[in-house]
């Protein structure tokens, strides 16, 4: 299926801390998709990401908003195409990555494409996890919007709380899905690969909009804690790969807390 698209890239414009990224993924974009426009919006701009980015021929919008929900509804507000693709700076889209058309029908608002994570940290857990009757966890089935195909119509009128500083994804997921539409996770293979490197820590902010959102509950997330033991210890006998045991105890403590301390 051809579709007319936009092509929305979020970037922190950290053009170090990303090592090279940036220019990786929007070679990807330049290569597999045929796009009306290619709209970059980054957090704090400095000189060689916009060298990168004008080599694409982008348009750039630098705004921060100390939120990365009001980022994503600022970019919503920028596309005039019947759909448009997220793109996170950090991911490089896979050969022929727009088959995830495929999955498009009248009632499908979003297309998530599955994400090989770059980081055996995460993957090879991930990988071990998979088909396990005790691998998943609430959290398993959070959405990403990393590489994935949305419906303009689906988000035209969407607004982002400014608290809505992680898990964004799961907030657009929930809009679209009230609006009537489904969402559709392209498992059938890998879309794109994503280099994230984040620390743990992370998980504090996930826990505290999840709970806001009511995506998990206090009981959940210390389900999820209790859960990563068994789990890690398996990926461990698995894997031998022995950096994945703190930064996963690490990521859903801080889940945890985040949770506990939400109002």
């Amino acid at each position: 299926m051809k579709l007319s698209v936009d092509v929305v890239v979020l970037s922190k414009g950290d053009y170090k801390s990303k090592a090279g990224y940036l220019p990786l993924c929007l070679a990807s974009i330049k290569r597999q998709v045929k796009y009306h426009r290619l709209i970059t919006v980054v957090n704090s701009l400095g000189e060689q990401s916009l060298n990168v980015i004008k080599k694409y021929g982008g348009e750039v919008y630098e705004e921060n908003f100390g939120s990365l929900g009001k980022i994503r509804e600022y970019a919503i507000r920028l596309v005039d195409c019947p759909f448009f693709l997220f793109v996170d700076d950090d991911c490089v889209l896979r050969r022929n990555f727009m088959e995830i058309t495929k999955y498009l029908q009248e009632d499908v608002g979003g297309i998530e494409g599955l994400d090989y994570i770059v980081n055996p940290k995460r993957q090879l857990f991930a990988e071990a996890m998979r088909g396990l009757p005790f691998g998943n966890n609430s959290l398993s089935r959070r959405a990403f919007t990393g590489d994935t195909l949305i419906r303009t119509e689906a988000v035209k009128d969407i607004r982002i709380p400014m608290w809505v500083k992680a898990f964004e994804d799961e907030y657009i997921r929930r809009h679209i899905e009230n609006r009537g539409y489904r969402w559709v996770k392209a498992v059938d293979r890998y879309y794109c690969d994503h280099y994230d490197f984040g620390g743990p820590h992370v998980g504090y902010s996930v826990g505290v909009c999840a709970k806001r959102m009511g995506y998990l509950t206090n009981k959940q997330s210390l389900v999820n804690f209790i859960k990563v033991f068994p789990q890690v210890a398996y990926a461990l006998a698995k894997t031998r790969y022995w950096p994945l045991l703190p930064y996963q105890i690490k990521f859903y403590f801080y889940c945890l807390a985040g949770v506990l301390c939400s109002c």
